[in-house]
C-alpha cells in the first residue's frame, strides 16, 4: 500500500487570474466548504489546494486533466450558478464532460437545425464555415510558412468554393486545400529538442512530414499521432472542440446534429463543423510554439502502440490559450443559430449569450474575417558580425563569430599576462627591498598608493587572484599576501615609487 503525503498542503485563499484553471495530477478533488469551491490537486509532495469565491469572476473555465479523483454534486452546482464552464479533456479519449451554466432550450431551433442539412441554409452555413477556414489558411501559409504558391491555389479554390452547387462540391474542394495545406508544412515545420535529449527521440519526430498517421495502414487516422507536432495539433483541436461544444449548447442547438460533418455515433458532428473556422487559429498557435521554443524529451510519451502523448506541463500551456479559443467560436455559433432561426417557420428569438451583442450579420458569408490571426514573429534574425541567418531568435552571432571572439578575448588576455610577467622581470633590483625591512608600513608607503593606476586584468594574471580579491586590494579594502608584495611592486615600473 502507498504511503500516504503527510506533508500539508499548501492553501491559497485568493482566486486565481488566469482565466483558465487547470487540474491536474491524481486523487484530484472538487468540493465546496463554507461556500467556496476547494481544488485539491497534484502528486505526491506537490499536492496544492486552491479555492474560489462565488464572487471572483477572473476564472472562466475549469479544465480537468486528471484522469482518478471526484467531484461532489456541490461542485458541480456551483461552478453552474458562478458562470464557470467545468471540462475533462483525456489525452487518449479526448473531451469527456463539458459542463455549460446557461442553455436556452427551444425546440423549434432544434427543428430548423435538423431540416437544414438538406436545404439551402445547410449549403450557406457550410460555404461560410470553409470559406473562413481556407481564408485562414491562406492567411498561414504567407505569414508563417512563406509558401506563397500553396496561399495562391488556396485562395482560387476557395472562389470555386463559393460556386459550389452542393455539399459534396464543398466538402471536396475542401479536402483538395486541406491536402495542399498541409503539404507545405512538409520539410519545413520542426520540433526542436535539446542537444543533450536528441539522441533520446526518434528521427522523426523532429520534423513534420502529414496528418496521417503511418502506424499500419488499417489505422491512418490524424487523431492517433505518431509524432509530437500532430499530438499538439489534436490537443489544440480537442481543446477548441470543448469550447465549440459548450458554446452550441449554450445556444439550444444540438451538437449532435451536423450539417459539413455527417452524423455518426458517439460524434459532435455540429461541434466538428465550427471547428473548421477556429482549425487556422489553433495551427497559428502551434506553429508560434514550435517557432520559439526548444523542447525537452521529458513533455513527450510514446506508447507501447506508438502513439505520441503530451505530458505537463506542455498540456497546461496550450490549454492556457483555451479562452481564446472560446472567443473565436462565439461569434460563429451564434451566426449559426441565427440563421437557423430565421429559416424556422416559427418565430425563434434570436439572442446573444455569448458576445453578448445585439448586433446581427444579415447574410452569409461574413465579409470580414472573424479574428485575426497572431501577429506572425517575422523573418529570422542575421548575425550582427556576418549576417548569417540564426535559427535561434535568443541568438545574435552565429556560431563561427562567437568562437572567433572566444579566441580573441583568449589571445588578449594571455597578453596581458605576458606583459605583466614581463614588467616583473624588469623591474630595478634596487625597488625591491630586502625581506627584513619588507614590513606592511612599507608596502602601504612603496606599494599600494601606485596600485591605483593598475588595471585589474593585470593584477589577475600576476597574481592568480580573482577579480574581486585584486579589486579590494586595489581600494585598500584587503591587504594582499606577503609573497603578493614584490609581484605587485614590479607591476609599479620605474618611476611610479
Amino acid at each position: 500500500m502507498p504511503q500516504q503525503n503527510t506533508q500539508p498542503i499548501a492553501t491559497s485563499a485568493r482566486p486565481s487570474r488566469v482565466p483558465v484553471l487547470i487540474v491536474d495530477g491524481y486523487g484530484i478533488s472538487l468540493t465546496v466548504h463554507h461556500g467556496h469551491l476547494t481544488i485539491k490537486d497534484g502528486i505526491g509532495t506537490t499536492r496544492r489546494e486552491r479555492r474560489l469565491t462565488r464572487s471572483q469572476r477572473s476564472v472562466r473555465r475549469i479544465l480537468i486533466l486528471a484522469r482518478t479523483g471526484h467531484i461532489s454534486l456541490d461542485a458541480i452546482r456551483w461552478c453552474s450558478d458562478t458562470g464557470i464552464n467545468l471540462s475533462q479533456v483525456d489525452p487518449e479519449v479526448g473531451p469527456i464532460l463539458h459542463g455549460v451554466s446557461r442553455v436556452n432550450d427551444d425546440a423549434r431551433l432544434r427543428r430548423a437545425q435538423a431540416a437544414a442539412g438538406t436545404s439551402d441554409i445547410g449549403l450557406a452555413i457550410t460555404k461560410f464555415l470553409l470559406i473562413e477556414k481556407l481564408k485562414g489558411q491562406a492567411d498561414i501559409c504567407e505569414q508563417h510558412l512563406h509558401a506563397v504558391s500553396t496561399r495562391d491555389r488556396i485562395r482560387a479554390l476557395t472562389v470555386q468554393l463559393q460556386d459550389a452547387e452542393d455539399l459534396q462540391a464543398c466538402r471536396s474542394v475542401e479536402a483538395v486545400a486541406g491536402h495542399a495545406y498541409f503539404a507545405s508544412w512538409a520539410s519545413i515545420v520542426e520540433c526542436r529538442f535539446a542537444t543533450l535529449d536528441i539522441c533520446k527521440v526518434p528521427e522523426r519526430w523532429r520534423m513534420f512530414s502529414k496528418r496521417s498517421s503511418p502506424r499500419h495502414v488499417g489505422d491512418k487516422s490524424p487523431a492517433r499521432a505518431a509524432d509530437p507536432i500532430n499530438a499538439m495539433l489534436n490537443y489544440g483541436y480537442a481543446l477548441a472542440e470543448i469550447e465549440c461544444r459548450v458554446a452550441l449548447l449554450a445556444l439550444g442547438l444540438d451538437p449532435g446534429l451536423g450539417i459539413v460533418h455527417t452524423d455518426k455515433p458517439n460524434r459532435d458532428s455540429l461541434a466538428l463543423d465550427v471547428i473548421e473556422p477556429i482549425r487556422p487559429v489553433v495551427d497559428a498557435h502551434i506553429l508560434r510554439l514550435l517557432d520559439t521554443r526548444v523542447f525537452r524529451a521529458s513533455v513527450f510519451h510514446e506508447t507501447r502502440q506508438g502513439t505520441c502523448r503530451l505530458l505537463p506541463p506542455l498540456t497546461h500551456e496550450i490549454a492556457a490559450h483555451l479562452t481564446d479559443y472560446a472567443r473565436v467560436a462565439a461569434p460563429i455559433a451564434e451566426k449559426i443559430a441565427h440563421t437557423l432561426a430565421r429559416s424556422s417557420p416559427h418565430t425563434v428569438k434570436l439572442r446573444t449569450p455569448l458576445t453578448e451583442t445585439r448586433r446581427l450579420n444579415e447574410h452569409i458569408p461574413m465579409p470580414t474575417p472573424i479574428t485575426p490571426l497572431p501577429k506572425p514573429l517575422g523573418p529570422f534574425p542575421t548575425c550582427r558580425d556576418c549576417s548569417t541567418p540564426l535559427r535561434d531568435r535568443r541568438r545574435h552571432v552565429c556560431d563561427a563569430c562567437c568562437n572567433a571572439t572566444r579566441r580573441r578575448l583568449a589571445k588578449e588576455r594571455a597578453d596581458v599576462a605576458e606583459h605583466a610577467l614581463r614588467m616583473i622581470r624588469q623591474a630595478p633590483e634596487e625597488l625591491i627591498p630586502d625581506d627584513d625591512n619588507w614590513t606592511a608600513e612599507t608596502y602601504m608607503v612603496e606599494v599600494f598608493p601606485g596600485l591605483q593606476q593598475v588595471q585589474l586584468s593585470a593584477m589577475m594574471a600576476a597574481t592568480s587572484l580573482s577579480k574581486s580579491a585584486c579589486s579590494r586590494i586595489r581600494s585598500g579594502k584587503q591587504m594582499p599576501p606577503r609573497r603578493q608584495w614584490e609581484t605587485l611592486l614590479g607591476l609599479l615600473g620605474p618611476g611610479t615609487h
